[in-house]
This record gives structure tokens, C-alpha cells and sequence, in this order.
């Protein structure tokens, strides 16, 4: 897991259904999106919508210190909204929800 203070290594368990979806209940419990935590992933996709990924991740790296990928700021910036307006706990409720 990558966060502002730098790598995390985890090990959890990686849960597969029948019908071939997933689920990390640790990385759920934790808020992770896309293997990132919840500080990052805001500050990624602040920066991804004010500018390109590739200026975004050289903004990332000159604030925090935190080397990633365009692509990895592309990941994250499809959950911007969600990061954006506050409603984290929105997005996870419609994840168990699908689960279910």
C-alpha cells in the first residue's frame, strides 16, 4: 500500500465468489482504493483534475515526496469524485452493497 509517509507492505487475504468477483476485506476496512490510502488518493486525484497525470505526478513527488506513476494517478482520478465531495464512505457503502 503507498501513502504519504511511503510504502506499507500488507498481507491479508484476497477472497474470490462463485461467480469469479473479489474482495480484500482488509483493504475495505482500511479505506484503500487502488491500493492507495485514503490521503493519497485524495491528494492524487486533487492534483490529477487540476492537471495532466504526468504534471500530477511530478506535483506529487515535489510536495509529498511520493513517486507515482501518470498511470497510477489516471487509476485514482476515476473515483475523484467521490474523493472530491467528501463522500468516501458512499462509494464503500456501494461496494458491499454489490457485494451482497
Amino acid at each position: 500500500m503507498d501513502t504519504l509517509f511511503g510504502e506499507v507492505r500488507l498481507w491479508r487475504d484476497y477472497y474470490v465468489a462463485g461467480d469469479g468477483s473479489s474482495r480484500v476485506p482488509l483493504d475495505e476496512s482500511l479505506g484503500l482504493l487502488e491500493g492507495y490510502s485514503p490521503g493519497l488518493a485524495k491528494m492524487m486525484a486533487r492534483i490529477a483534475a487540476q492537471d495532466s497525470f504526468e504534471e500530477g505526478s511530478k506535483d506529487l513527488l515535489a510536495y509529498a515526496g511520493v513517486k507515482v506513476g501518470p498511470k497510477g494517478a489516471q487509476n485514482v482520478l476515476d473515483l475523484r469524485t467521490f474523493l472530491l465531495s467528501n463522500r468516501f464512505d458512499d462509494l464503500w457503502l456501494a461496494r458491499d452493497q454489490k457485494a451482497a
